[in-house]
């Protein structure tokens, strides 16, 4: 029989509520920062979407309010931020002072190469470092081959229009990806499916993504075809980390608000009958 509308999650297989620190996402581990989308790596944008995205969403599913340090986190902090877009904007502000393209493409190499021995010193994980120089190194080479600055930027179209398809047609099928990933981290499984609420905003969550990575293409591409760099590279840039940041906030409320609160009082109630059984004493205990 199908859970009714009001109901709340149950509990996963193992007899864990979602809120349990061993169903934590995958990147609130040590050694799996999150990383945002930048303007120019296309391994960093993709990394971004799986860590920073199902970060924000199956943390809201656990009913943890929404903070700007949690946004934070889930945006790479200050440093994942800074290592996302700088060598874009360098790319760019190098481009428009000089029209020479070696030039501009060697500067965002060296500063990709800088984070990934910043990381090294620090003793921090180097995986997203390391993804990132590799993505504006295959960028570099695409703008070398053709000889034209705006393909510094070509394979960013790719990677959206890859991540709003596959989005797409996991709604179409009746599986949006935001509620898997949520069931997948959170330890749920696949029970939100049941819930005809829960599956409404899950699909609902999953188009609004997909409505962002259509709306980077339909913004940018009329300028690419225009080679019109300097507007290209504004336009990656605004619509990069800050509208990322916005979906990642707007479904963080919405998830909580849906199914959050329902996790949040199931795991108060499972701790509250664990203390009363506790209090209890031994006798009427086992009544």
């Amino acid at each position: 029989m199908a859970a009714q509308s009001g109901d709340k999650i149950p509990e996963s297989p193992e007899g864990k509520l979602p809120g349990d620190e061993s169903s934590l996402p995958v990147s609130d581990r040590e050694g799996d920062e999150p990383l945002p989308p930048g303007i120019s790596e296309p391994g960093a944008t993709s990394r971004s979407v799986r860590s920073g995205l199902v970060d924000s969403v199956a943390r809201a599913a656990t009913g943890e309010k929404l903070t700007k340090d949690a946004v934070l986190e889930s945006l790479g902090g200050y440093w994942g931020m800074l290592e996302s877009v700088l060598p874009g904007l360098v790319f760019l502000g190098v481009y428009i002072l000089t029209h020479e393209l070696e030039l501009s493409v060697i500067a965002p190499v060296i500063i990709g190469v800088g984070f990934l021995v910043a990381r090294i010193v620090r003793r921090k994980p180097i995986s997203p470092a390391l993804s990132g120089l590799l993505g504006i190194v295959f960028c570099v080479v695409i703008a070398l081959l053709t000889g034209r600055a705006v393909d510094y930027f070509l394979t960013g179209f790719f990677t959206n229009a890859a991540w709003g398809l596959g989005l797409l047609v996991s709604v179409v099928v009746r599986w949006p990806l935001i509620g898997v990933g949520i069931g997948f981290f959170t330890g749920i499984g696949t029970s939100w499916r049941s819930d005809k609420k829960t599956f409404r905003i899950m699909t609902l969550v999953t188009l609004m993504w997909v409505g962002l990575f259509a709306l980077r293409l339909v913004v940018q591409l009329p300028l690419f075809y225009a080679e019109q760099i300097e507007a290209l590279g504004i336009a990656r840039f605004v619509m990069g980390v800050p509208l990322f940041a916005l979906l990642v906030v707007l479904s963080w409320l919405v998830v909580r608000s849906s199914i959050g609160r329902h996790s949040s009082a199931a795991g108060q109630s499972n701790e509250n009958d664990v203390v009363a059984g506790e209090a209890a004493p031994s006798g009427e205990s086992d009544k």
